[in-house]
């Protein structure tokens, strides 16, 4: 009688995949099948004919469905699973803080062109910006004693 055992063993080997991913046709359980192919069954190079005869097939790869790749991408689109679970990289690879540091300064560079533009009260506002724009005042202290400087 056949075993199903080795017959998958020797199939999966030749197809490359597992061992749950063989699938065996119902002929080949038949004991008439077995009795009247019984020379078949002792060489692998027959496990290669039954896979020609389609007689032993791969299984699908089960893959994600359309319906749920689609849900899962509104999902990251409307920024939901976005939790520690999912994050991989560190602070500074999923965001840089210089990209961050650029952000904040363009911000403060546009609100400078803006104030030169109006020519409104450019004493000490304007000044002030400009030397955290330009990475005068690192400190808050430093910032104070500029204050009290102006004032």
């Amino acid at each position: 009688m056949l075993n199903l055992h080795l017959c998958k063993k020797l199939s999966k080997n030749l197809l490359g995949i597992g061992k749950r991913k063989v699938y065996i046709h119902k002929n080949i359980l038949d004991r008439s099948f077995i009795k009247s192919n019984s020379k078949i069954f002792i060489i692998g190079n027959s496990i290669r004919k039954l896979i020609k005869k389609k007689l032993i097939l791969k299984r699908p790869i089960n893959s994600v469905s359309k319906y749920r790749k689609r849900k899962r991408v509104t999902k990251v689109k409307n920024k939901n699973m976005r939790g520690f679970g999912k994050r991989k990289g560190t602070k500074n690879a999923r965001k840089s803080q210089k990209y961050i540091w650029c952000a904040k300064i363009q911000v403060l560079r546009r609100f400078l062109k803006k104030l030169r533009y109006n020519k409104t009260n450019l004493s000490l506002k304007y000044k002030l910006i400009y030397f955290k724009v330009n990475q005068y005042i690192e400190d808050k202290r430093e910032y104070i004693f500029i204050e009290k400087a102006y004032d």
